[in-house]
């Protein structure tokens, strides 16, 4: 594959604000640095625009837009280390 993708990770509104989704990316990552599925160190996803806290948390894992879009969702895209 050219790029892994994460498809949607929601964490339960009780929940948020607590560092999960912090967490859950960073393992995603972690996993994703094993290549279990082939070589490729990009990673992408889509957020919705208008979801100020996870466009955040997105940008302080050194996600950036791709110029690319899905529906109403912008598509980020980061080179792992």
């Amino acid at each position: 594959e050219e790029a892994y993708f994460i498809w949607h990770l929601m964490i339960d509104a009780q929940h948020q604000g607590r560092g999960c989704g912090r967490a859950a990316m960073e393992a995603a990552l972690a996993y994703i640095r094993s290549k279990p599925f082939g070589a490729s160190n990009l990673v992408r996803l889509t957020v919705s625009p208008e979801n100020a806290a996870a466009c955040h948390l997105y940008q302080t894992l050194r996600f950036s837009p791709t110029g690319r879009a899905d529906g109403d969702e912008i598509e980020l895209e980061r080179v792992l280390d």
